[in-house]
């Protein structure tokens, strides 16, 4: 993993998660001022 710029109290999590067809999702969940924003991309 590479973090070359870091935010405080903004952490990213990326990940791959299944859905119920089999397909592998990719998706992305950034916390902004307590709130989770979550991305996802087919």
């Amino acid at each position: 993993m590479s973090s070359h710029r870091k935010h405080q109290n903004s952490p990213t999590a990326h990940g791959e998660m299944k859905n119920r067809r089999g397909k592998d999702i990719l998706f992305s969940i950034e916390f902004r001022d307590g709130k989770a924003v979550f991305s996802q991309a087919q």
